[in-house]
């Protein structure tokens, strides 16, 4: 609904008015008995009902500027249902498709990973709110405390190395990248929520 409402918006900005749409928008395969499989199926569907009521406007979803103006949209949609814990990084991906470096209220720059470097995605079969698991650690309340945003910062440093190492071949981002776990593994110890799993 909040996709809806701010998209209609939108169009109304750009003397673009619909009338009689239906949107219908089946989410079934992202999800296992109903529960998420956590491949940010919101963002994707905040997208996907922008996109939808564009083109029913007669507005191309296509190139660049088209697609900042959908993740603009989408992002402060998810903003406004999620708060301050949504990143805004799924629905760039659902925007921009493929891999991309994204940075909230920034770019979105399309990369590639190193020759001989691949990726895959598997299923761990835990499941975590994200929504929430920042403010679960053992406790404590109102709130994340230092130790967690400390380990968040490291987090954050870390996937910067990533994205730096992404030009300087395949060794460099495998060494990166496995900074950036144990990175993630720290913050699950502290929040006391198992962001990575053995598998």
């Amino acid at each position: 609904a909040a996709t809806i409402s701010s998209t209609l918006g939108y169009l109304r900005s750009r003397a673009s008015e619909l009338d009689g749409v239906h949107v219908d928008l089946d989410t079934t395969p992202l999800q296992d008995e109903g529960v998420s499989l956590g491949l940010g199926s919101g963002g994707a569907s905040a997208i996907a009902i922008a996109g939808a009521l564009f083109e029913a406007a007669g507005l191309s979803v296509e190139g660049q500027a088209r697609q900042w103006d959908l993740l603009t949209l989408a992002a402060h949609t998810q903003s406004v249902v999620r708060g301050a814990m949504a990143s805004g990084s799924d629905v760039a991906a659902a925007a921009y498709g493929g891999m991309v470096v994204y940075r909230r209220g920034g770019a979105v720059s399309p990369v590639q990973l190193p020759d001989g470097i691949h990726w895959a995605v598997v299923r761990s079969e835990a499941g975590v709110q994200t929504g929430s698991m920042m403010f679960r650690a053992p406790g404590d309340s109102g709130g994340p405390p230092k130790r967690v945003t400390e380990a968040l910062g490291a987090v954050s440093a870390a996937a910067e190395q990533v994205v730096d190492a992404l030009d300087d071949g395949g060794t460099a981002f495998l060494n990166a990248m496995r900074i950036f776990v144990g990175s993630t593994d720290q913050l699950g110890e502290r929040t006391g929520v198992v962001l990575t799993t053995p598998g």
